[in-house]
């Protein structure tokens, strides 16, 4: 994966639009087709470098990433970008609506793992690296 990860995600959509300092939207490969205009996939980078999606349609982050034939683990910067890009660290006095927002993505991960394991299905090694991803990206957001 070349770029940072929300680079890597938004070459694969269609109808991308730049909505904010950070902020896009675009038509959602899961659940609409060509000739659909709307754009009901919500895309952010947060401070982390990692991707943070919402389908106002309720498709899962899931079968998105699947659709445009990306994994999971690429919606996170590797560690040695996060070391030195302009993530790294932002000083105290986040925007706790952020850490919120950041803190749902998170939790959806770790739902989707836990139902995995519920459901007796076997977790990838790429699985458990998303996951242990994700509680450290939980752990920098809630460390304000």
């Amino acid at each position: 994966m070349s770029g940072t990860p929300v680079d890597t995600l938004l070459a694969q959509l269609e109808r991308v639009k730049q909505t904010g300092p950070d902020k896009w939207r675009a038509r959602c490969p899961s659940h609409q087709g060509d000739s659909s205009s709307n754009r009901s996939l919500s895309i952010r980078e947060a401070e982390t470098g990692a991707v943070l999606m919402h389908c106002f349609a309720g498709c899962e982050i899931n079968d998105i990433v699947r659709k445009v034939q990306l994994q999971m683990s690429d919606l996170f910067p590797q560690d040695e970008y996060i070391q030195h890009a302009k993530y790294a660290r932002k000083p105290r006095g986040q925007d706790l609506r952020k850490i919120i927002d950041g803190c749902r993505f998170v939790a959806h991960i770790v739902e989707t793992g836990a139902d995995k394991m519920l459901n007796r299905e076997e977790l990838t090694e790429d699985d458990l690296m998303v996951l242990k991803g994700v509680a450290q990206h939980l752990r920098e957001m809630l460390d304000v």
